[in-house]
Formats: structure tokens, C-alpha cells, sequence
């Protein structure tokens, strides 16, 4: 399956379904690619990705294509690439900076449809 298709996000929602992950944080992501894709990353007691986004995020992440494979990949993590300054950071940073560890068990979880998809 292709990398951010809608085949993914319903492979990827069925692997998040059972996560509870924290306080409640809305992560708007935008991925520019030849045609910008954006969804949601909803943490909380049901966290799942909302494709397409609706604008009720309490912070914004945007990145290339390849930043975003990179990750989904596990080559990079969010803190790395953000260090890096492949990411670009608005709204309530400090919420983000404080799920770190809900970021890390999302990529986690979804680690395995890393072997499935098509980049």
C-alpha cells in the first residue's frame, strides 16, 4: 500500500484503535508533497489519524515527503528532524514537546505497516 493513501491511514487507525495515550492533543500534520496531504494525529483515550484534517489542532507540524517517510521508516524521529530543521513547528509547542513519549509509542505502534508500504 502507498505511504499517507487512504489504504494506510485505515490500516494504521486499525493498529492505534486499542491505544490510550495520554492527555487528549490534536497534532495537525501537513505533509508537502506534489499534492499537500494533511490529517490529524489524535491522541488520547481513542487516538487514531484523521484524514483530512479539520482545523481544531492545538499544534501544526509540517514537513516534506521524505522527512515524513523518513520517520514513518524509523530512520529519524520527530525530535531529530526537528532539531535538524526539517520540521516546521506552530501553535502550543510546549504541549507537543510534553507527548514526546506518546509520540514515541505511536510510531511504535505503527512501526510494523512500515513493511507493507510503499514509500
Amino acid at each position: 500500500m502507498k505511504y499517507l493513501s487512504s489504504e494506510w491511514f485505515t490500516a494504521a487507525n486499525e493498529l492505534l484503535s486499542p491505544l490510550e495515550v495520554g492527555e487528549p492533543l490534536v497534532v495537525r500534520t501537513i505533509v508537502a508533497a506534489e499534492e499537500p496531504i494533511e490529517f490529524n494525529l489524535i491522541l488520547g483515550e481513542q487516538t487514531q489519524l484523521q484524514a483530512p484534517a479539520d482545523n481544531a489542532a492545538e499544534v501544526s507540524i509540517e514537513y516534506s515527503y521524505e522527512t515524513a517517510a523518513a520517520i514513518a521508516k524509523g530512520e529519524t524521529n520527530i525530535r531529530e528532524a526537528i532539531l535538524a530543521e526539517k520540521i516546521n513547528l506552530s501553535g502550543d509547542t510546549i504541549q507537543l514537546a510534553n507527548a514526546s513519549k506518546n509520540l514515541t509509542t505511536v510510531a511504535k505502534t505503527l512501526a510494523p505497516l512500515s513493511e507493507q508500504t510503499e514509500y
